[in-house]
């Protein structure tokens, strides 16, 4: 960020070193010289400031969709958590589910038709005997 600072004065420098050096190869006189250097370090100036200006914006926007990302990253992996507690309860249930069945199957004994029959026979047997 320091060196997006001092654009506009390296800019205007860097321009006028080369403005002057030119001016000398060319043998112009002192004070045309002057005058291009500073026409030369006005103008780049001005320019720096608007690269200074785009580059601080670019840099602004980028680190505000960082940001916005961050921030979503924060909130996507939080339903994730929200999803994978309610999964595990899920499971939970499902577990205790399958054991309420199981001991309800554990429970169950099949039926046995002898022993029915020999109910029904004595059941019946002392019903006519009561008669």
């Amino acid at each position: 960020m320091d060196v997006v600072q001092k654009i506009p004065y390296i800019l205007s420098l860097v321009s006028s070193l080369i403005v002057a050096i030119v001016s000398l190869q060319q043998l112009v006189e002192f004070q045309e010289i002057c005058l291009r250097v500073s026409i030369t370090l006005i103008e780049f100036y001005f320019i720096g400031m608007l690269v200074k200006k785009v580059l601080i914006n670019i840099i602004q926007e980028t680190k505000e969709k960082e940001e916005l990302e961050k921030e979503q990253n924060i909130e996507q992996e939080q339903k994730e958590k929200i999803m994978e507690q309610n999964q595990n309860n899920e499971n939970k249930n499902d577990k205790q589910d399958n054991n309420e069945n199981e001991e309800i199957i554990n429970e169950f004994s099949p039926l046995q038709p002898k022993e029915v029959i020999k109910d029904e026979t004595k059941v019946i047997s002392n019903m006519l005997k009561e008669k």
